[in-house]
């Protein structure tokens, strides 16, 4: 339900023109996008894991239709760990 309702906003922003756009979340949902996690990390690695899944999911938003979305970490170990596990992409990461 949350996934839907974020990209209907999505959308809805993209066809109002806006160049950027502001996502709060509860921090360390998750979207479900990397399975599901075998054990509760909790804390930070929970809250770094569900950034990576929004920002995967924001990938997908954009996929076949040209435009190429820029996704930032606030370190290169996060970089790392979202090249590992989402493989080549069309973002620039």
């Amino acid at each position: 339900e949350m996934v839907g309702a974020l990209r209907t906003s999505v959308q809805a922003a993209l066809q109002a023109r806006k160049s950027r756009i502001r996502v709060d979340m509860p921090p360390g949902f998750d979207f479900g996008v990397e399975g599901q996690s075998k054990r509760s990390e909790g804390g930070v690695a929970e809250i770094v894991r569900s950034d990576r899944q929004l920002a995967r999911l924001f990938l997908g938003m954009f996929e076949g239709t040209g435009l190429v979305p820029l996704i930032v970490f606030s370190s290169s170990e996060q970089l790392k760990a979202a090249k590992k596990i989402w493989g080549a992409t069309e973002a620039k990461v």
